[in-house]
C-alpha cells in the first residue's frame, strides 16, 4: 500500500514537472499551435541542433512514461522539426525507452501488491504470460485506441522480461511513429491531425494487431489435424 502511495506521488511530481519546464508543449497538440510556432522551432534546430535532439529526446521518454496524452504527436513535432529519418529514428527509440522506464516503475511500485492481493490468481497464467504476453503487447502497441501507460501498467506487474518488454514495444510502436513522423513533414500541407489516422489506417492497424493470435490459432489448428 505504502509503495502504491509512493507510485501515485511520484507520477504527480514528475507531470508537475513537466508542465513547470515545458509548458508550451502541453498545448502542442493543436495543429495550429505547431503550425504556429513551427519557423521557431526549425530556426532553433539549425542554430542549436544537439540542444533541441536531446531535448525532443526527454521530451519523449516522459510522455511516453507518463499517464498524459499526446505521444503521438511528438512523433509528428519530430518530423517536422527534425525531418522523415531522424524523426523516426529519435523518436521510436526514445518512446521505446519511456515505455521501458514506466514499465520499471510499475513492476517496482505495483507489482508486489497485485502479487499480495492476487497472487493466486495471477500464478495460475503465469506461464501464459510468458508464452503470450510478448503478443499481447505486441497488439496493444497496435492498437490505437490502448494508451501506452495502460500497456506499462499491465506488462509491469507481469513476469514479462524486461528485454522482451522494450523489443516488442519498440517494433510495435514503430508503425504508429512512422505515420505520425511522415505526417509531420507535411505539416504544411495538412489540413486535420485526424488525416494521419483516417479509418483505413486504423483498420490496418486493429489488422497487424490481431496478426500474431491469428497465425498462432492457425498454426495450433494445423498441429492438431496432424
Amino acid at each position: 500500500m505504502q509503495k502504491g502511495l509512493v507510485f501515485v506521488c511520484l507520477f504527480i511530481f514528475l507531470i508537475s514537472g513537466l508542465y513547470l519546464l515545458f509548458p508550451e508543449f502541453f498545448i502542442y497538440d493543436s495543429l495550429e499551435i505547431i503550425r504556429k510556432h513551427h519557423d521557431k522551432w526549425l530556426t532553433l534546430y539549425e542554430l542549436k541542433p544537439f540542444k533541441v535532439v536531446s531535448l525532443f529526446i526527454i521530451f519523449n521518454i516522459f510522455m511516453a512514461m507518463l499517464p498524459v496524452p499526446g505521444i503521438s504527436m511528438i512523433s509528428f513535432l519530430g518530423g517536422s522539426i527534425l525531418g522523415f529519418f531522424p524523426g523516426l529514428i529519435f523518436s521510436s527509440v526514445a518512446t521505446a525507452l519511456g515505455n521501458l522506464c514506466g514499465f520499471f516503475l510499475a513492476r517496482y511500485f505495483m507489482r508486489d501488491l497485485v502479487m499480495e492481493r492476487y497472487g493466486a490468481k495471477v500464478k495460475i497464467f503465469e506461464n501464459d504470460w510468458q508464452t503470450r504476453g510478448a503478443m499481447a503487447l505486441f497488439s496493444f502497441r497496435l492498437f490505437p485506441l490502448i494508451p501506452s501507460f495502460v500497456a506499462n501498467l499491465i506488462m509491469g506487474v507481469s513476469p514479462l522480461k524486461w528485454w522482451t518488454f522494450f523489443w516488442v514495444s519498440w517494433i510495435g510502436r514503430l508503425p504508429m511513429v512512422l505515420a505520425y513522423t511522415y505526417a509531420g513533414v507535411r505539416v504544411a500541407s495538412i489540413t486535420h491531425i485526424s488525416e494521419v489516422l483516417h479509418p483505413s489506417m486504423m483498420g490496418v492497424f486493429v489488422l497487424l494487431a490481431m496478426l500474431p493470435w491469428l497465425f498462432k490459432y492457425f498454426t495450433s489448428r494445423r498441429t492438431k489435424a496432424l
